[in-house]
């Protein structure tokens, strides 16, 4: 764990899944974590007051990946400058981004390549960073007086293969 906002190592966990481990990572000039390789992320709030609902950004991206086999998951990442995560580096694969609330970023959520936005492409050939995966197309999202909830859409991708979304 971090005591600052600003965190680079392999092999280190920022945060928790408890509320004692969660971190605020936000005003940063920068970035708020910058990643190499298997870390995790997961639980914190970054970008956000402790409210998690109000800007106190970081200058660049949330979160910074340049490694392979991070996992960022169950993080509030909002009003940072840039993405709210970046994975660049053509050797940038196997990067896990779950559950997060991603919202309110000067540029993109999630950026694949540090291009802005990775269009989709048929059968999803690519290499780069996490294999420039095609992003999901959703078609509608609806809410039923039950509170369920059914959400339809696609996504374009390598046969074969299981994705989460």
């Amino acid at each position: 764990m971090f005591p600052t906002g600003f965190a680079t190592g392999t092999n280190e966990v920022i945060g928790g899944d408890t509320l004692a481990a969660r971190n605020l990572i936000s005003g940063n000039a920068l970035i708020g974590v910058d990643l190499l390789s298997l870390a995790t992320v997961e639980g914190n709030l970054i970008g956000t007051k402790k409210d998690g609902t109000t800007a106190l950004a970081n200058g660049r991206n949330g979160v910074q990946v340049a490694g392979s086999g991070n996992t960022i998951a169950r993080n509030t990442i909002a009003f940072n400058g840039w993405d709210g995560v970046e994975i660049s580096g053509a050797d940038s694969t196997g990067n896990r981004i779950l559950s997060n609330s991603i919202f309110e970023n000067g540029l993109l959520g999630i950026d694949l390549g540090a291009d802005f936005l990775t269009t989709n492409d048929s059968q999803d050939p690519d290499t780069g960073s996490n294999r420039l995966q095609n992003y999901p197309v959703i078609t509608s999202a609806q809410r039923f007086p039950d509170k369920t909830t059914t959400i339809t859409g696609r996504l374009n991708s390598t046969r074969g293969n299981t994705f989460i979304i």
